[in-house]
């Protein structure tokens, strides 16, 4: 038996246009009941009316309705966050996804690469493919720049406007300004009654993710700043950060060693292998051929006693990627193995045809 809600209420609730791409489909929801939604038919939908700031979306069962377009993008980064008690800031170079920052109710502040006379905030103004076309064929290599005190006022004075706490994670102090900064922004703002705690991840691109979101699901959970600052402050030991290098010519250009030795390398076939510890970079094992490199990661990885979740990132090399995904599963069964792409900013000291990845150990 099928019915639906009034006809003349369907069409005052759509409009015209709306009812000419959409028709009544009965589903169950409970036994022996019957609900009802609105399902697109097969055909070109309808243009959307004037005085419309949203276009139809179709959903699932169940699914919750998020209008397009811009209105609706205002309630995408503000959804599941509006009425939390704490916020969590970060950095563009937690290499988080805007889908995941959403989701989890993260802002994001970006850094900037500049290329030149021109300057790009990470994530919103170049995108990945564009970014590392440019990295290629530019002759002189780009430079990286980290938000400012009023980048952060920017961030921080909406969610405090809410009456929110803040929880703000970024990248290690000793690779940028940008914890610095955030710290300057938030003493700006230490008159305004909210709490802003800004921690040191000790740590860059996967590691900062896992801090990030261990917090955004505390916050959620209903925890208050000092609580999600133990957590976090607790879990920067246990991240390790394993990096190789495709190349030594990126690492040449911003100066950290010679030309000729880069040179040398490159002539070779060394993959360098780097490891992040105490929030700096420390060179490891100088390994021949890209195989055997990405062989040693694999060993160096499944060797950490209390692996918790693991994470792979990649910067133009995608399959590989997906092969030590694969590989970390098998080896790794009931653990959480993600992909993530590297950023432009991460890219701008690493080059192209990079692989990493990153580790949560368990507590003992």
């Amino acid at each position: 038996k099928r019915y639906c809600y009034s006809l003349a209420n369907v069409r005052r609730a759509l409009g015209r246009n709306g009812m000419a791409a959409m028709r009544c489909a009965e589903i169950p929801r409970h036994p022996g009941r019957w609900a009802t939604r609105l399902s697109p038919l097969p055909v070109r939908p309808a243009p959307r009316a004037r005085n419309d700031s949203s276009a139809i979306q179709f959903l699932p069962p169940g699914a919750i309705f998020r209008p397009a377009g811009a209105r609706g993008a205002a309630i995408l980064a503000a959804e599941g966050s509006a009425r939390l008690a704490v916020r969590i800031v970060t950095d563009s170079t937690s290499d988080m996804s805007p889908k995941l920052a959403r989701e989890l109710g993260v802002s994001v502040v970006p850094l900037s690469v500049i290329f030149g006379d021109e300057s790009y905030k990470e994530g919103t103004e170049i995108g990945h493919d564009l970014f590392y076309d440019k990295l290629v064929r530019s002759k002189v290599l780009p430079t990286t720049s980290a938000p400012s005190p009023g980048d952060f006022l920017a961030a921080y004075e909406p969610i405090l406007a809410d009456g929110a706490d803040i929880v703000s994670i970024h990248i290690s102090g000793k690779l940028s300004a940008t914890g610095n900064n955030a710290r300057q922004a938030a003493e700006q703002l230490s008159d305004r009654g909210g709490k802003i705690e800004v921690i040191d991840s000790q740590s860059v691109s996967l590691g900062i993710s896992f801090l990030v979101c261990a917090a955004a699901k505390a916050a959620v959970g209903g925890a208050e700043v000092e609580e999600i600052k133990t957590l976090v402050e607790g879990m920067v030991p246990r991240v390790r950060i394993v990096v190789v290098l495709d190349t030594l010519e990126y690492v040449r250009r911003g100066g950290r060693i010679g030309r000729a030795r880069a040179f040398l390398g490159n002539m070779l076939r060394i993959k360098p292998i780097l490891y992040l510890r105490d929030g700096e970079v420390h060179p490891g094992e100088r390994v021949r051929r890209k195989s055997h490199a990405y062989e040693r990661i694999f060993e160096i990885v499944t060797s950490y006693p209390r692996v918790a979740e693991a994470a792979v990132a990649y910067s133009t090399n995608p399959q590989d990627a997906e092969d030590l995904c694969r590989r970390l599963r098998e080896a790794l069964p009931g653990i959480t193995v993600s992909m993530t792409r590297l950023g432009p900013v991460i890219g701008v000291h690493t080059g192209p045809g990079v692989l990493g990845v990153g580790v949560l150990e368990g507590e003992e």
